[in-house]
């Protein structure tokens, strides 16, 4: 008997280490051809370890270029589908919630109407409610579902606007879960023309806190009922960076909330509870200079933010001690106002392995990171900047012909273009046989008059990997 305790034993502890060894981070880069800037706003665990990805882009010239996307990658990191929202009057897409079916509720709004949509574990999406026009055009940054199925949300909304000067307010929406407006509030600040709502939390009361920026360089959190109706103000010293947020952690176990912030020299993390702000620890600029989302566990307090130029993500015990950090280059993006909307939050999810995942915006590239409980990614060393790759095409729109310009650092075998339509399905693929590094192919024009006017996908691929995706839209 004893001996087969001892083989069972074993077994077990053997098949735990081999459940570890065949764990792997990864990243995940994707690039869109003449874009600016992209940036993450949420990030969906899946049932299977696969993850939904919220994202925005945007150009300089903010002249009907920005737009939103839904990705998703397997278990292993590969690029499943994209469904991207068109251009359009300041599109913006807030995640709420997954369900057991991996099907994610989320609300889209564009140019002052918004409606209530899902999108399925396969690419589909669906509008849960009509279009619904609220007096401001609102950009939400933070969204989650009530325990009586209600859905809140936070961001910022245009209060004014003339040829020279936009005016924001913080804004707050109520919705049931069929998308019917139960709610609105807005709170102004004549002297700072872009507040916002910047994060989101449920009370054990049944109010809602939530942290925006009211007054000049500084930061306030805000209680209110469902109905968007003030119970108590605090208002946070002027010592950091308003332009960045103020995200709020759920302490386990606790009525208390974690407040971490962007000070003069890092970060502060702070416990907050029934309007006392307790310090708790800082956090060196070495390490991050603002923070944008954070994740609290039992143990461990994991932030995200820019350290420089680039994005950081460390992982902290509760007494501040680091255990790792993780860096990653390609522009101080996590934060970017989109076409001047309200902060990205919940940029970070865990699995029940402990592994942490992370989206990063930057230049024009969204980058997702696995890491592994030790903040390793296998045979990836972070301080080295992932190879460069560009695909694009011209004439835009489409309406004849076509040329593909690529170029990439990345040639690893044999390349090709394979096109999708949007819902991700795969209608063709043209190599090119040069296998040249960069250079340019011309689309058969019989091609394009077999498909009809729309939106297409196409990616760039070598040895059969992925390396850039690129959109264009056809007209006949």
């Amino acid at each position: 008997m004893k001996t087969l305790k001892f083989v069972a034993l074993s077994l077990l502890l053997l098949s735990g280490i081999l459940c570890l060894a065949a764990q792997s981070g990864y990243v995940y880069s994707f690039a869109y051809p003449d874009v600016d800037q992209q940036a993450s706003s949420s990030v969906f665990l899946c049932s299977d370890n696969s993850i939904v990805v919220f994202s925005h882009w945007d150009t300089y010239d903010f002249v009907n270029t920005s737009g939103s996307k839904i990705t998703k990658l397997d278990p292993q990191g590969e690029f499943l589908w994209s469904y991207p929202f068109a251009s359009g009057s300041w599109p913006n897409i807030t995640g709420v919630d997954i369900d057991v079916d991996d099907n994610v509720t989320f609300i889209y709004s564009d140019a002052g109407c918004c409606r209530l949509c899902k999108v399925s574990s396969s690419g589909i999406v669906s509008d849960i409610s009509e279009p619904v026009s609220l007096p401001k055009p609102p950009m939400f940054s933070k969204a989650l579902r009530t325990p009586n199925g209600d859905i809140v949300a936070v961001g910022s909304a245009l209060w004014s606007y003339n040829m020279s000067f936009s005016n924001y307010c913080t804004t707050y929406c109520r919705f049931s879960a069929q998308g019917d407006t139960l709610a609105t509030a807005n709170w102004y600040n004549t002297h700072y023309n872009m507040p916002k709502a910047h994060d989101l939390s449920l009370l054990d009361n049944g109010n809602l806190l939530l942290t925006c920026v009211l007054g000049v360089g500084g930061s306030t959190i805000l209680e209110i009922n469902l109905a968007g109706e003030v119970i108590n103000r605090y208002d946070i010293p002027p010592t950091y960076d308003p332009w960045y947020g103020i995200t709020i952690g759920d302490e386990p176990d606790s009525q208390s909330h974690i407040i971490a912030y962007g000070v003069d020299n890092g970060v502060s993390v702070d416990r907050f509870n029934g309007g006392n702000l307790e310090h708790l620890f800082d956090i060196p600029s070495s390490i991050m200079d603002n923070v944008s989302s954070m994740l609290v566990t039992t143990d461990n307090i994991f932030l995200c933010g820019a350290r420089g130029a680039g994005g950081s993500l460390v992982k902290l015990d509760w007494d501040g001690s680091v255990i790792w950090t993780w860096s990653q280059s390609g522009g101080n993006m996590c934060e970017y106002v989109i076409h001047g909307g309200g902060m990205p939050k919940s940029l970070l999810a865990i699995d029940n392995s402990d592994c942490i995942y992370w989206a990063w915006g930057g230049s024009n590239r969204l980058v997702v990171t696995k890491l592994l409980p030790n903040g390793q990614v296998a045979n990836q060393d972070p301080s080295i900047p992932a190879p460069h790759t560009k695909i694009s095409h011209y004439p835009n729109p489409v309406t004849a012909k076509v040329t593909i310009k690529y170029a990439t650092e990345q040639l690893q075998g044999n390349l090709e273009v394979e096109f999708y339509n949007i819902r991700g399905q795969k209608l063709l693929s043209v190599p090119i046989n040069d296998h040249h590094s960069s250079g340019e192919i011309e689309l058969d024009p019989a091609l394009i008059q077999a498909r009809k006017s729309g939106v297409y996908l196409y990616v760039l691929k070598s040895g059969g990997k992925k390396l850039a995706t690129g959109r264009m839209a056809l007209i006949k």
